[in-house]
């Protein structure tokens, strides 16, 4: 089994959000540019990033948070339309998953960054650095998922989320 940096970086804040931009830079210019591939200004600490990206012809807008208040604040900003975001990271702990419930309980502020910085490094020394270049996944892409956003790929890789009903006792 392989595997990318990218999937090592996931674990901070902006990680999943890098990733997907490493990809969505293929799919939209039709190559790997490795000039371009960090996208620092979603790194860090800071509870709210907001970035503009120029990919191929399209600019986006993209946000990465970390802690449910900030998440919050950037929700109500995109809902009040004083803030247009065109792809959105969240994750619930300090720093992302690094700072979370399955950490020792001394964690801090520096030891976090100490963490990040590590998965950075790991991600800067891994020769293979773009998920969509993994060859396990483009194995099982190429034999059963056939393409992105095939039918299969939406059965087997999305979720939908809908309203439920309320338990009533």
């Amino acid at each position: 089994m392989s595997a990318s940096s990218a999937g090592q970086i996931f674990g901070t804040t902006g990680g999943v959000m890098e990733a997907a931009l490493r990809t969505a830079n293929y799919f939209i210019t039709g190559k790997n540019d490795y000039e371009k591939i960090d996208y620092k200004e979603v790194r860090g600490l800071k509870g709210i990033k907001i970035a503009n990206y120029k990919i191929g012809n399209r600019n986006l807008r993209i946000a990465a948070v970390n802690e449910l208040g900030n998440a919050r604040k950037i929700l109500e900003a995109i809902k009040s339309n004083t803030l247009k975001i065109d792809f959105i990271e969240v994750m619930a702990c300090p720093g992302g998953c690094i700072g979370g419930g399955g950490q020792p309980l001394t964690t801090t502020r520096a030891v976090i960054k100490k963490r990040m910085n590590a998965l950075y490094k790991i991600d800067k020394t891994f020769k293979l650095r773009l998920c969509h270049e993994n060859p396990t996944v483009k194995k099982i892409y190429k034999e059963f998922l056939k393409k992105p956003l095939s039918e299969k790929a939406e059965k087997y890789l999305h979720t939908k989320y809908f309203r439920k009903k309320q338990y009533q006792i």
